[in-house]
């Protein structure tokens, strides 16, 4: 009863609030432009992206898989929902159609989208913008929703615009974008690295195998072992001959000892006057009458030249073995043999040293075969590292080949599970609800306004009557009350 007597003396105020807020909801539903709306749905499924090649630690063929699904998921939200991926959507769609819907061109959207090289999402491409696509970036931003979730490998991408063409276009041109960057953050970038390593070693490995070939025609041996086996034979023999050589060169100088000293105990001749001595004693008497007819005549004499002819005879005849019977035979018998043993002595002594010259061949021989073993086995075992190693980064090298492939033809892990969707009917708010929901405020304002006016009127009225009463003008009257 009281809200209408207050009504009844205000209805002004309440006709002029129901009217007021009428007009606003009238005003409100007449500025809203109704909104279409695209989803689409990713799948993003254990690909290369979770493990893959890495240039940087080639210890191992693959690197461990450190981070988790739901990791990988936020990841991609975050690259999604990025500013690079909002710009290069502009740069596909334009920021006036972004900002101006009713321009937007299909056919020269599929073109731009089919040509486009996303130079936005070139890192090394320093960043530019102006007015109009801060503003477009905003837009998409507030319009555009990413979400996932929990435990869940499904992302979903809801796009808003005043058309559900540009709806639609804004969420494809989204997922293209968001492919590109995925597949750009996830390549390998090693296929020239290992194509390098691969070049290298495989430089090495020749160098290796001509350093083995090399050592090998130095050594002027087909096989080691063998080699090793006939010095070894060698070796042995040369041995076997000392062994054998230095016993007979004990003996024959011992020998050799005892003739020398028993040929001076010997007597010279066994006979006391035989033919040697007649021949020395007509040598005598040459050389006598030469030095008497020299100091009479010259040396060119004819006298002189007979006596010399004469003389050479009996040199000669005196060295004539066969003068020398009378000469005792037992002394002949061992100068003969000390001569024979002498011989065999130094023919012994020349054998051993020959020997000995050719055992310290064939050990230095030994010696540098060994060495040259040594040096064979590391020059080998380089060979098989190197051939491990180029096996390796050959299998690296085409690991890589096809990771870069891959990324050249944009092959990743994401799958599209819902394709961007066309929805002609509208998703803004209604009209009508808008005008209703004006007028219902407005008809609560008409019954609250004028009691609200009412109960106010009544409370400064009483105020008022309290501040003119006695006990507030009288101090000593409020003292004792």
């Amino acid at each position: 009863m009281i809200a209408i007597h207050a009504w009844k003396q205000h209805r002004v105020l309440a006709i002029a609030a129901l009217t007021l807020f009428g007009s606003v909801g009238l005003v409100a539903a007449l500025q809203v432009e109704p909104t279409y709306e695209s989803e689409a749905s990713l799948f993003l499924r254990l690909g290369r992206e979770s493990s893959g090649l890495d240039p940087t630690a080639t210890l191992s063929e693959m690197t461990p898989i450190y981070e988790t699904r739901a990791q990988e998921v936020n990841s991609a939200l975050q690259v999604m929902n990025s500013r690079k991926i909002l710009e290069a959507v502009i740069g596909v769609i334009g920021a006036e159609t972004i900002l101006n819907p009713e321009q937007f061109n299909a056919d020269q959207w599929k073109v731009a989208l089919r040509n486009t090289t996303w130079p936005e999402l070139d890192p090394s491409i320093p960043h530019t913008t102006n007015a109009a696509q801060e503003k477009a970036v905003e837009a998409i931003y507030q319009s555009a929703v990413f979400e996932a979730e929990r435990e869940s490998n499904v992302i979903n991408i809801t796009s808003n615009s005043k058309t559900p063409e540009l709806a639609q276009a804004i969420t494809t041109t989204i997922l293209s974008a968001f492919h590109a960057e995925h597949v750009r953050l996830n390549e390998t970038s090693g296929f020239h690295f290992f194509a390098d390593q691969v070049q290298q070693l495989q430089r090495q490995l020749n160098g290796a195998r001509d350093a083995v070939a090399s050592r090998k025609t130095s050594l002027k041996v087909m096989s080691i072992p063998a080699a090793r086996s006939r010095l070894e034979s060698v070796l042995t023999e040369i041995e076997k001959q000392l062994n054998a050589a230095i016993p007979q060169l004990s003996g024959a100088k011992a020998s050799v000892m005892v003739l020398e000293e028993t040929i001076p105990r010997l007597p010279e001749r066994t006979q006391p006057l035989d033919a040697i001595d007649e021949l020395k004693k007509q040598l005598m008497e040459l050389q006598q009458r030469r030095g008497m007819l020299l100091t009479k005549y010259t040396a060119n004499h004819f006298r002189i030249k007979d006596i010399g002819a004469e003389l050479q005879l009996v040199k000669s005849q005196l060295d004539d073995p066969s003068n020398r019977n009378s000469a005792n035979p037992a002394l002949r018998e061992l100068e003969v043999s000390l001569t024979e043993g002498q011989q065999k002595v130094a023919e012994t002594a020349a054998t051993i040293q020959q020997l000995q010259n050719q055992q310290r061949e064939v050990r230095s021989e030994l010696l540098n075969l060994n060495s040259a073993e040594t040096q064979m086995a590391a020059l080998e075992d380089r060979v098989t590292d190197l051939k491990q190693a180029s096996l390796k980064a050959t299998q690296r090298l085409e690991q890589a080949r096809v990771l870069e492939a891959l990324s050249l033809q944009r092959i990743s892990n994401i799958r599209i599970v819902q394709p961007p969707t066309f929805n002609p009917l509208k998703m803004g708010p209604s009209k009508t609800l808008i005008v209703g929901g004006g007028f219902v405020i407005g008809l609560m304002a008409a019954f609250m306004l004028p009691a609200l006016w009412e109960f106010s009127l009544w409370y400064v009225s009483t105020l008022s009557l309290s501040s003119t009463s006695p006990a507030a003008t009288d101090p000593t009257l409020s003292t004792m009350s």
